[in-house]
């Protein structure tokens, strides 16, 4: 059920995307979480053009996310199509970084915007020597190779703190906003 409900995953938020835009003027990025089955096993960049048909998302406003280990399964494929994904103007990143067997020979082909460090480093953060030790070299990774960098699962703003201390672009948890759903959020942006 994977590739009708990723299918369907996608054109909700390209179309939530544009609602967004609409209403509020948000000219940020939809991330969307694809699963390496979507892209096995169906004709994802397909369906992807169609979806920005359908749906009237403009390229720049979309971001895909796939997981470090699913790109390191078939690099050769994921930086062909990475690459076309990206000539589109739909920005890239890898989620859960630094869980996976990534190899730096293939991460330099990848056509990559964005790294995400994973939460199993984030929570350990200011406190764990080794902890920082490893959001530290991904953001300095990610910071010479052009890429932006983002931390998941932020919960304390001792966390907040370190990680913009040591330039972390992006970030995201539950110290910023727990998830909610279109509803939810039309109120909270208003709130602000």
């Amino acid at each position: 059920m994977i590739i009708p409900v990723g299918a369907l995953v996608l054109e909700q938020a390209c179309k939530d995307m544009v609602k967004l835009k609409k209403e509020f003027g948000f000219d940020g990025k939809m991330c969307v979480n694809v699963s390496g089955i979507q892209i096995e096993h169906s004709d994802f960049f397909k369906k992807l053009c169609e979806t920005i048909e359908l749906t009237g998302i403009q390229p720049h406003n979309l971001e895909i996310e796939i997981t470090e280990s699913v790109i390191m399964y078939d690099p050769q494929r994921w930086i062909k199509l990475l690459g076309e994904i990206k000539a589109m103007g739909i920005h890239i990143a890898i989620d859960d970084f630094g869980t996976g067997y990534s190899s730096l020979s293939y991460l330099r082909k990848l056509p990559v915007d964005k790294l995400k460090i994973d939460i199993s480093f984030v929570q350990d953060l200011p406190f764990e020597e080794d902890a920082c030790s490893i959001a530290n070299s991904i953001i300095n990774l990610s910071d010479n190779m052009r890429m932006i960098t983002l931390a998941e699962g932020i919960e304390t703003q001792e966390q907040a703190d370190y990680l913009r201390l040591n330039h972390c672009e992006e970030a995201q948890g539950y110290l910023f906003a727990k998830p909610m759903n279109l509803n939810a959020l039309y109120a909270w942006i208003q709130d602000r």
